[in-house]
């Protein structure tokens, strides 16, 4: 996502549809009106468009999710970076700092460090990991939900409604 607008107004807005209906913003655990109750806000709240990054196909048992997700990482940190305007990437913590799972941040952290150092990120761009109350994260979650959905011909409707939205989708080969 990348955000030109009020995000405060954005997180607003999130928090008070997740509030209304008493549950997190998780695609998966939304019913079929709640998903559509959810992009009908996202359609309307102005200063945000989408990046979808994703891969061809499913990936096999001999790549790892750890190899997917530096690849489509190391993607999206060049592609974000050459934005006018992106200066910081905010991804979802995996583990709490001090916990074993925070290794899987800091191979995040790897991944952008690398690419600074091979030129392929600006000087600008700063990456940080916010925790899974952070209402913003839940965009990415409901757009991948509703685009899996239309792919795999579960239904269209709600990405249909955010699909303006979208300005960039990226297919990675996983080799």
């Amino acid at each position: 996502m990348t955000f030109a607008g009020d995000q405060d107004e954005l997180r607003a807005a999130l928090l008070g549809l997740s509030a209304e209906i008493g549950r997190p913003l998780h695609y998966s655990e939304l019913s079929s009106e709640q998903r559509l109750s959810a992009m009908h806000l996202l359609s309307m709240v102005d200063g945000w468009e989408a990046h979808v990054f994703e891969t061809a196909k499913p990936f096999g048992t001999t790549t790892t999710d750890h190899h997917v997700r530096a690849k489509l990482l190391a993607q999206l940190m060049s592609d974000l970076s050459l934005h006018e305007g992106v200066v910081r990437l905010v991804l979802e913590e995996r583990g709490k700092p001090g916990t074993p799972f925070d290794r899987l941040n800091d191979k995040d952290r790897q991944v952008f460090q690398k690419l600074r150092r091979q030129g392929r990120v600006s000087k600008e761009l700063s990456i940080e990991h916010a925790g899974k109350t952070e209402p913003l994260l839940s965009i990415a979650d409901l757009i991948v939900g509703a685009r899996t959905d239309a792919l795999c011909a579960v239904s269209d409707e709600p990405y249909a409604v955010i699909a303006h939205r979208v300005r960039q989708v990226v297919v990675l080969q996983m080799a």
